[in-house]
């Protein structure tokens, strides 16, 4: 089991909200917080980043000055399981992209949030051969899968290249919860026979390129809407 501290987490992410307003890329996208917020968060639709810097974009022992990026339209894209990825859950992100790109000629913003299982999508080759990421979750591959399957480029053709490092060089961001990575370290001492702490040690280390942690995916996902995202599931 996990040791206590390992799973000892700060308590500094208290906002939430949610209500469908309409379809878009194949993505529900629902409304930001101000339409729950008090009078005093509804006077402005976003905090600047100089009122609310702490503890929303630099919780301690996380930056998330990520959410502080200007683009015309901003998504916060949320993946929990290895379903809603696996086979091809990634391409209404790309889908989206290409619309704002060609249609609209606006600019979007997505930042990938991965938590739960889904999680393990933002660890590198390494981790997933050392640690079989590939049927750690009892997955039924018929054949064994000894690398990130999303992550590297597909095609030089950034239009229809659905891979997390194609939608990266377009702009998009990868965030993986920290909760989930602690429990992914505990599923794999259970199988493994090894110090969930070390293993959660060494799985920070081998994030794909690029991504990083938050504290948690459902509170990024609040504090994402809080500066004016809109927020989307596969």
């Amino acid at each position: 089991m996990l040791r206590s501290s390992l799973f000892k987490r700060r308590q500094l992410l208290y906002l939430g909200g949610t209500g469908i307003v309409g379809i878009f890329g194949g993505a529900v996208a629902t409304k930001t917080l101000d339409a729950h917020a008090s009078p005093s968060v509804q006077s402005s639709n976003v905090l600047s980043a100089k009122d609310d810097k702490q503890p929303y974009l630099n919780p301690t022992g996380f930056d998330q000055q990520f959410l502080a990026k200007a683009a015309d339209i901003k998504q916060i894209w949320d993946f929990t399981t290895i379903e809603q990825i696996e086979p091809s859950g990634l391409n209404p992100i790309r889908n989206a992209l290409n619309t704002f790109q060609f249609t609209y000629q606006k600019t979007l913003y997505p930042v990938i949030c991965l938590r739960g299982n889904a999680v393990i999508y933002g660890i590198d080759d390494t981790m997933w051969i050392k640690y079989r990421l590939d049927t750690v979750f009892g997955q039924n591959n018929k054949s064994s899968i000894n690398n990130n399957p999303f992550y590297s480029q597909q095609t030089t053709d950034a239009s229809q290249d659905s891979s997390l490092q194609g939608l990266q060089q377009r702009g998009a961001h990868l965030v993986l919860c920290h909760d989930a990575l602690l429990g992914l370290a505990g599923t794999l001492e259970e199988q493994r026979g090894i110090a969930a702490d070390a293993i959660y040690n060494e799985l920070t280390t081998h994030l794909v390129p690029g991504a990083q942690q938050t504290p948690s995916g459902s509170s990024l996902i609040a504090v994402a809407q809080h500066f004016g995202f809109t927020y989307a599931k596969q």
